[in-house]
C-alpha cells in the first residue's frame, strides 16, 4: 500500500540532472553486536549491499517515467518514518516543475513500484522540485552553481569539523572545491553526508 503526498504550492523550481549516491549511516552496528566485530561488519556490508540493490532497482523504475514527461531526475532519497519507508523523488527541468507534473510522476512511479513490488509493505511517496535550497546528489550537479554558497556536512570530521560553509569554486566527477573565507578546501564526494545550496533572499 502506498500513500501519496503532493508538494505544496510554490515548491517547483529550476535546472540540471544526475543520479544520487546515497549513503546508509549505520556504522554503529559494528559495535552493537554481542557476537563480535566480525559479525557486525558482515551485517553492515550486507545491509549496504541490499540498500544499493534497492536504489539501483528504484532508479530503473523512476528514471524512465520522469523522462517520459520531459523532466530530469535530480535525485531521490529513501528514509524511514516510524515503520513506514518514505521515498522522496526530486524532478526538475529548465522551465521548472509544477504540481500537475509532480502528480503525474507520482502516479506513474507508484504504479511501477506496486507492479514490481520494489518496496514491500506500506510506504509514502513524495514527488517535488529540488527547490531553491536544493540538495546535491552528485558534484557534477554543482557545475551550474559555481560561485554560489552551499552548506556541507561530512560523515567524518575533517580538521576536527563536520560542517562547512562557503562558495563552490570547481566540481569534478567525484569531488568539488569550496572557498571558505579565502581558504580553498577540496572534498571527496564519498565523505559528503549532505551538500545543500544556500539561497540568499
Amino acid at each position: 500500500m502506498v500513500e501519496y503526498k503532493l508538494p505544496k504550492l510554490g515548491v517547483a523550481g529550476s535546472t540540471p540532472v544526475t543520479r544520487s549516491k546515497a549513503y546508509f549511516g549505520t556504522t554503529a552496528c559494528l559495535f552493537r553486536f554481542k557476537a563480535g566485530w566480525a559479525l557486525g561488519l558482515t551485517f553492515f556490508i550486507g545491509v549496504c549491499m541490499a540498500r544499493n540493490d534497492l536504489e539501483k532497482r528504484l532508479h530503473e523504475l523512476i528514471d524512465p517515467v520522469v523522462e517520459s514527461f520531459g523532466l530530469d531526475l535530480w535525485g531521490f532519497t529513501i528514509g524511514q518514518a516510524g515503520h513506514r519507508r518514505v521515498l522522496k523523488i526530486y524532478v526538475d527541468s529548465p522551465n521548472g516543475v509544477n504540481i500537475d507534473q509532480c502528480a503525474q510522476v507520482s502516479r506513474h512511479v507508484g504504479l511501477n513500484i506496486e507492479v514490481e513490488d520494489a518496496i514491500p509493505g506500506a510506504y509514502t511517496l513524495e514527488v517535488s522540485s529540488p527547490g531553491l535550497e536544493r540538495v546535491f546528489f552528485s558534484p557534477l550537479q554543482m557545475h551550474a552553481y559555481i560561485g554560489r554558497e552551499i552548506d556541507v556536512k561530512l560523515h567524518e570530521a575533517l580538521n576536527e569539523r563536520k560542517s562547512f560553509h562557503g562558495t563552490i569554486t570547481s566540481a569534478a566527477d567525484d569531488s568539488f572545491t569550496l572557498d571558505e573565507n579565502g581558504e580553498r578546501i577540496e572534498f571527496d564526494w564519498q565523505l559528503i553526508k549532505r551538500a545543500k545550496l544556500v539561497h540568499n533572499f
